[in-house]
């Protein structure tokens, strides 16, 4: 298993239509259990960000919730990332919807994934040695 801290995006990957995705918290909660540091990084809107907090109590799952709201950026922009990398202090695996954001993730170094269901998420985590239950 490698060393590496997970970094998820909210809408669209962990919440479908604002709604939390309890097959992907699932997956979340596997990879907890296997001792991996998990982060999300969203450019969700801080009101909502603060509903999904206060609903599903997202910080028992995750290190850290990085806002980038809160950071004055988005996604687009590759500060984002650098600030990622400089604060979690491990490799990052970066999981996106956003063919944008993965490229600008990876345009700084970090590894992503394009997600685009579960399966296939499960599939490249295969691939990388982090998950295999599938």
């Amino acid at each position: 298993m490698k060393d590496i801290a997970i970094v998820w995006d909210l809408n669209g990957v962990l919440f479908k239509k604002y709604i939390l995705d309890f097959n992907t918290l699932k997956i979340v909660e596997d990879l907890n259990k296997r001792g991996f540091c998990q982060y999300v990084c969203t450019n969700t809107l801080g009101w909502r960000l603060k509903q999904y907090k206060e609903k599903y109590a997202l910080e028992k799952y995750f290190k850290r919730i990085y806002s980038t709201q809160e950071m004055g950026l988005n996604k687009t922009n590759p500060r984002v990332f650098l600030t990622l990398k400089k604060e979690i202090e491990k490799d990052i695996l970066f999981i996106d919807d956003k063919k944008k954001n993965v490229r600008v993730a990876e345009s700084v170094g970090i590894e992503s994934i394009l997600y685009s269901n579960d399966f296939q998420l499960k599939e490249n985590f295969k691939l990388l040695n982090i998950y295999d239950d599938i």
